[in-house]
């Protein structure tokens, strides 16, 4: 009986330790299941973080509705509203077209050239957005530089109509600049002032400068093809 006592004691203190190790064991799991579970959580709350400083925050990004007044107005002609339902369609906004129309008035320029440089800088994206070496941003449809625009608020860069308000201010300064020289007011928006004022400009600036009106001559060819189809309304 005393070896089977001591048997039974002997087994039982060999198993005893076996199931603290399985339930160590388990422990560990569980604490390193709730480790990374926390670092998704700081990786995502991170990244959360990076996107609302590139972009803005969403919640507070509310677009601005347009005032198309400026379509009732009598200085329109036939080909002007004919222009705009165009560009609606090329563009695939009424809104940033209409606000495309409205400061290229504003600011006497012509509504292909402000087109054309939201489709090269940003292709219509509202929340387009570049990194530059130098350490600024450029963000939304023109592309407006955080150096440049350092009095706009991050979620202004992302309202349509601001961001085109003072893309139409920018490319007109430029040009007023350079003696209403399209290309090298067109250097000067995508180069900086300094840069063409002081040094010939790079090649990147060049090729900008190409595709730019490049895309003016393609919305000009293509409206006339539009327009021909309206001559009645336009007579």
């Amino acid at each position: 009986m005393k070896k089977e006592k001591s048997g039974v004691i002997i087994q039982h203190q060999y198993f005893k330790p076996e199931k603290t190790k399985k339930l160590k064991k388990f422990k560990n799991i569980l604490l390193f299941g709730l480790y990374i579970a926390a670092v998704v959580v700081i990786v995502n709350f991170a990244s959360g973080n990076k996107t609302k400083a590139a972009y803005g925050d969403d919640s507070s990004e509310r677009i601005v509705e347009l005032d198309d007044s400026f379509l009732e107005d009598k200085k329109l002609s036939s080909v002007d509203r004919l222009k705009i339902k165009f560009l609606e369609n090329y563009i695939g906004s009424k809104h940033i077209a209409r606000s495309a129309y409205k400061y290229s008035l504003a600011n006497e320029l012509e509504p292909e050239l402000m087109v054309a440089i939201m489709k090269i800088e940003s292709n219509f994206k509202v929340k387009a957005v570049n990194y530059n070496k130098n350490g600024s941003i450029d963000r939304g449809l023109c592309q407006l530089n955080s150096f440049v625009f350092s009095d706009m608020r991050l979620k202004d860069f992302f309202n349509p109509d601001m961001n085109i308000e003072r893309g139409a201010m920018h490319i007109k300064w430029c040009l007023d600049q350079s003696g209403n020289n399209l290309i090298k007011g067109l250097a000067m928006y995508n180069a900086g002032y300094g840069s063409v004022s002081k040094t010939r400009v790079g090649d990147r600036t060049l090729d900008y400068i190409h595709k730019i009106i490049n895309e003016m001559e393609k919305i000009k060819t293509e409206f006339k093809v539009f327009s021909d189809e309206y001559q009645d309304i336009l007579k």
